[in-house]
């Protein structure tokens, strides 16, 4: 199978539209868009774990904002490290983090070794 670009979509507020993420991921050439809502937050994130499982090497898990993951960097850190686990990659819309680039790569293992010694 090819290389894919998964999407993934939080309703995390009144404010938060899935629409007008499922938008942006679509025009962001995203080819699967997987959508947790508020109340998935309770029960976990199963649509995030089922993208997490789905991604294959080469994949990239692309999201329209960090916001949009479960809260806290150690969140994030656990996302991104399950991502590489697959040998997939990630990369937010807004610009800031992406494991696509060299720069972002380095971040994250920077991130990840802060992570790993405060565990």
């Amino acid at each position: 199978m090819g290389v894919s670009n998964l999407g993934y979509a939080r309703a995390v507020g009144r404010s938060s539209s899935l629409e007008a993420q499922t938008s942006e991921l679509r025009r962001a050439g995203v080819d699967h868009i997987y959508a947790d809502t508020l109340k998935a937050g309770r029960h976990g994130f199963p649509e995030l774990n089922a993208c997490l499982t789905s991604l294959e090497p080469g994949d990239v898990l692309v999201v329209t904002s960090i916001d949009n993951l479960p809260r806290g960097v150690p969140a994030l850190v656990d996302v991104v490290r399950r991502v590489r686990a697959r040998e997939a990659d990630f990369r937010e819309l807004a610009g800031r983090y992406d494991t696509t680039r060299p720069g972002g790569r380095t971040f994250f293992e920077w991130i990840d070794s802060i992570a790993r010694r405060l565990e």
